[in-house]
Formats: structure tokens, sequence, C-alpha cells
């Protein structure tokens, strides 16, 4: 027997959800190596992973097992044998250790197996193309529906107040009505009128819901970006170039990406600015190519002069 082994929380278990599928083979998951090793030690986190897992199983339509060591063991056991694969998103010394520790200890059959390859982010482009068409074919008047997912796992991922300010009024001189919500796992403390602010007030059922119902969502790098492909909504999400080989790669032509690829702010040398003004992912830039999203005009013009796009006059 084979099955998916993935360590981590929604936006890993989202994809590996899409790669089980891919696969053809079941998925097993749980929270960290604590969990997975010391269940009765961290029996809350268990229980919070279990309730995520019932969820993503139930929107995505495949199933999600909960596994530790001992259960693991006790499969390897009734089935014969098992082989594991083992997903992780890069290589590390805890991912050497464990691979080691459970083939020699444990006589369990595990290899690694990783979910992309870090040039992904870099065929994006082609993405934003196809949502920029799509969004220049709506009317004024279309009354979208718009999420905006403002906060990640990591606070430099994070949009910030004037982020979220200048993105409404950028759909709002598109669309005059659209209806806008902002979502978050964390309070947002902003107010703009005629928009709904249910960030750190709405479960995460709740939130997934709100993903579902969605013309578009607008959303920094984290679990609901994942979980907005797998199920083929209109997303345009803000990266941070700070994460420039992130192999997390959002698999849907619905999902559009905005990021400075050739900054890296992970090197503490970079001259753009300091790691809490997260200027790859605030800054003019891109909320200057956001713009292009809803701007007729400012989309003809990327569709024939852009370098990457199959409308441009060729040279001959």
């Amino acid at each position: 027997m084979r099955i998916l082994l993935r360590f981590g929380q929604i936006g890993d278990l989202v994809t590996s959800v899409m790669t089980s599928k891919a696969l053809g083979i079941p998925l097993y998951h749980t929270p960290n190596y604590l969990t997975f090793l010391f269940p009765r030690r961290y029996q809350k986190q268990c229980r919070d992973a279990m309730y995520m897992a019932n969820l993503i199983s139930h929107k995505l339509e495949h199933p999600v097992n909960e596994i530790n060591l001992n259960s693991l063991r006790r499969l390897s056991v009734d089935v014969g044998r098992v082989d594991v694969l083992l997903l992780v998103q890069s290589p590390t010394r805890w991912s050497a250790m464990l691979v080691l520790a459970m083939r020699v200890f444990r006589r369990i059959r595990v290899s690694i197996l990783y979910d992309g390859a870090q040039w992904f982010y870099s065929t994006l482009s082609s993405n934003n193309l196809k949502v920029k068409l799509h969004f220049s074919k709506l009317s004024s008047d279309s009354c979208l529906n718009v999420c905006i997912n403002w906060d990640g796992k990591e606070e430099e991922k994070n949009l910030s107040n004037n982020s979220i300010h200048e993105i409404v009024s950028i759909i709002r001189s598109r669309f005059i009505g659209a209806r806008i919500t902002i979502s978050g796992k964390k309070r947002c403390e902003i107010q703009i009128e005629d928009v709904t602010n249910v960030s750190g007030e709405i479960t995460l059922s709740e939130a997934l819901s709100l993903i579902d119902s969605a013309d578009l969502l607008i959303t920094c790098d984290t679990g609901p970006l994942h979980y907005a492909a797998a199920r083929g909504v209109w997303t345009i999400a803000f990266v941070a170039a700070r994460y420039p080989l992130a192999i997390w790669y959002p698999f849907s032509d619905h999902v559009a990406v905005i990021s400075d690829l050739l900054i890296d702010c992970r090197q503490r040398s970079c001259s753009h600015c300091s790691s809490a003004q997260n200027y790859c992912v605030n800054g003019d830039g891109p909320l200057r190519e956001f713009s292009v999203f809803f701007n007729n005009e400012g989309t003809q013009s990327y569709l024939f002069q852009n370098s990457d796009s199959p409308f441009q006059t060729k040279q001959r």
C-alpha cells in the first residue's frame, strides 16, 4: 500500500489534496512533527487538525486521514507493507532525520516527494493575462462579490491598511456595484464605507464559504489562496518577494500572482526596504500592477506591449 504523508496547515493540506488526486493514492495528514511523534501530548492541536481536515475533505470532495507514528505503525501491520511518500516543500534536516528514523527503527519504507519545482512562480505571468482578460470583458455595472483576505501566517505577507484602501478604490472605480468583504484569521483594524469587515470574527468554515461565494478573491500568500485555486475561484494574490523560491504553486488558470521576483528580501542588504515595510507586497509597484486588472485601457496596453503577451506584434 502506498500513501501520501503531509505535515502542515490549511495551505499545505489543500495542495497535498491536489497531489493526492493526481497520484491516485490516499492522503494522510498531521499538523507537524510534534503531533506526529507525540499525539497524546498535543491533543488540542490534533483535534484542531482533524476539524480542518474534515472540512477540507468535505469542500474538496477528497478523503483526508489524520495520522501519527503509532497509527502508521498499526497500518503497516494491518496491510502488511506501507510505502510512504513524504510530501515536503523543500529539503530540511528534520525531514531527512524523520525518513532515516522511520526506515531504521520502524522498518517503514519512506521516500521524499517534493511538491513542485522552484521555477514555478516564474511561469505565472501567463495566468495573469487570462485573469486580466476575464475582468476586462465585464461591464462596469457588474455586481461583483469581492473578498479581500488580508493576513497570512507570517506578518511580512500581510496586506497593509493603505494597500487595502487602494485595492478597494481601484475595484470601485471599475465596478461601481461591487460588494466587498474583508476577511482574515486576525482582526484587521480598518473601516471603509460600505465595506464589510469580518476579519477575526468568523470560523474557518465560514471563511471558506465566503471564498466559495466570491466572484473575486484578493489575497496575500496564505492558505485561502490555495483553497481558491483548488475551487476555481478567480483570484489575484500579492506574494512577497522574500519567498522567490517558494514552490507553493497555485494550480489554477484562475489565479494571478503579483510579485517582484527580482527582489530578494531574505537578504539583509536589500536596498528596497526593511522586512517590516513589505515593499514587495504593499509598495507602489504591486498596486500599479494590480490596477491594470481593472483598467480596460491598461489591459489593452498590456496585451499589445507586454513581452509575454501572445498579442504582441512580432518584429520581422
